[in-house]
This record gives C-alpha cells, structure tokens and sequence, in this order.
C-alpha cells in the first residue's frame, strides 16, 4: 500500500518541522505493508516552507516533494496536495502544520481501513496547550473534538469527517474534480462539503480513536475572541455545506430552528456563567456565535473568512 501524505502549510515553519519529524518516525507494527510519500504544499507564494521542507528532505526515510501553491485558500492547497500525490497512491492522507502524529497513527489508520474496508478513516485529535494558554481553556473542553457519528448508536460509523487526522481512498475521489470545493477556499469548510458527499454516495466514514495525533494549541488561538469567531466559522460553514448539498425549504427550516435554540440556550448560559465569574461564559457565547453563523449561511452568506488571514492555515 501507497500513501501519500498531504500538508498544506502557511507561515508555520516551527510547526511543520515538528511534524515532519512525526511523520519520519512513523513505525508500523500490525504487519500493514505500507510505504510513505510525503507532499508539502506551502500556500505562501514566497515559499517559506522551502528552508524546513529542503532540510526535511535530506533526512526523512520517506520521499519529500515540495511544491509553492501560489492561488491563497485552504481548497486550492488541499488540492494541489492530491494533484501532486504519486499517481500509484492507494491513499492520500491529511495532517495540519499544527500537529504532531503518535509513532503508529498511521499504522492505527491502515490498521482500521483494511478491518473495516473502509473509503475514509479520521482519527482521534488531542489537545497540547501551549505556554501562556489559561486554564480555563483547558477546563472548558474548547479544542476537544467530537467525531461525527452517523447515528446516536454508532461507536464508528461517521457522516462526515476533517482534514486533520485522515485517511482516504483515492478511488473514491475520483468523480470529484478537483475534490475540494473552490467556493470553500477563503471560509473553511471543504473538507466537510467532500466528506458529506462521500457519505452521501454511500461512501464508508469510519473514526479510528486508536490513530492519535497532537495539537499544539498557541496562547494566540486560545482567547475568548479567537473561539467565538471559529464558533461562528463552523456555525457559517457547516450551514454552508448542509445546504449545497440539500437545498430544500424543509432544510432551512430546521437549520433555523437549531440556529435560535442555540441562541437562546447560549444567551442563558452566558449570563450564568458571568454571574458566577468563572470564565466559561465562552462556552454560552460560542452557542450564540454559532447559531448566528448559521443564520447566515442559510441566506448563502459567509462574513468571515478564516483563510484570507496570515494565521489560516
């Protein structure tokens, strides 16, 4: 089996030297015959990436390739990524430049793929915070990700998936050209648009908690502005995608129904926690930012593009 392994990065030197040192110790002990390629796409036209990516190249015990992407937006580096991948790759998988993979997240995800034939395998993200993150960030559970499980008795099956901690069948992306939506390039949000349209083909989506990687988590991402606008975000472009794929009235209906019972139930749960003082009026204030991004996206309206900024990808 042949995987090739997609970064897309963005002014994270630091960080995508810490993964590619993950990736270059990856061990496979479950007696998966895998090899690696990597593929490094820097979306920073100037091309600083190169220096870590060049060092990278001479040491790591899989092939490197670089490549700039000069076209801002996370699709069209999530693309050029595929684009680049070996022609003879079974997989393409997906990490982001802010993570670090345990020794046998890939071995887990091959493991998980052949046990359950599956077309994508996610799996499990764990927070690292940083020097300078407060408590009560960790305390309020704000980076912890909860995978999407088709239904509430699955403990596997997913409807839907992130490019952060996955791995996909490249027969299954081959109707989708280019696989990532373009429209999505500036918000966010094509990995769940292509993962929901793989569902929707009858696609297998399963999660693989065994397959972990870390997040590091920076002081400057962990404040009460930055988590209420990627609640927004999410609100925004999760709505975004749910209604490209179904357009109907029934459809908006029930997006704005969710939209102002979380509203409503975020309005409550901020003034409590004000009240009490303990920080986590944030947890109220993301339900209100939420349910407010999705109102937007029901009218087809984005405000907030994550990926036109330096710290997007």
């Amino acid at each position: 089996m042949l995987v090739s392994v997609c970064i897309a990065t963005f002014h994270r030197p630091e960080g995508l030297e810490r993964l590619l040192d993950g990736l270059d110790g990856q061990v496979f002990s479950s007696g998966s015959q895998v090899d690696l390629e990597i593929v490094v796409v820097d979306n920073d036209s100037a091309g600083s990436a190169g220096a870590v990516a060049s060092a990278a190249a001479k040491t790591m015990k899989w092939p490197l390739k670089y490549v700039i992407e000069p076209n801002q937006g996370i699709s069209y580096a999530r693309n050029r990524g595929v684009a680049e991948a070996n022609p003879q790759s079974d997989f393409v998988a997906f990490i982001d430049d802010d993570e670090v993979p345990d020794p046998d997240w890939m071995d887990q995800l091959v493991a998980k793929q052949i046990a359950e034939d599956a077309d994508v395998v996610h799996g499990e993200v764990v927070p690292l915070y940083m020097e300078g993150v407060p408590d009560w960030v960790a305390k309020g559970g704000f980076f912890v990700e909860s995978p999407f499980f088709e239904d509430s008795s699955s403990s596997s099956l997913l409807n839907t998936a992130a490019t952060n901690c996955t791995l996909v069948r490249v027969a299954a992306l081959e109707k989708y050209d280019p696989p990532f939506d373009l429209a999505f390039g500036l918000t966010g949000g094509e990995d769940d648009f292509l993962f929901r349209s793989l569902y929707a083909d009858g696609k297998k989506l399963v999660h693989a908690p065994e397959a972990k990687v870390t997040e590091w988590i920076p002081a400057h991402r962990a404040n009460s502005k930055w988590l209420i606008k990627s609640a927004y975000r999410k609100g925004n472009t999760f709505t975004l995608t749910h209604l490209k794929l179904n357009r109907s009235i029934g459809a908006k209906l029930s997006r704005v129904s969710k939209a102002l019972a979380r509203i409503g139930q975020g309005t409550v749960e901020t003034l409590l926690h004000v009240a009490k003082r303990d920080g986590l009026w944030v947890l109220g204030a993301q339900k209100v930012a939420l349910g407010s991004g999705t109102l937007v996206g029901v009218f087809g309206k984005s405000l907030y593009k994550a990926y036109s900024k330096p710290r997007g990808l």
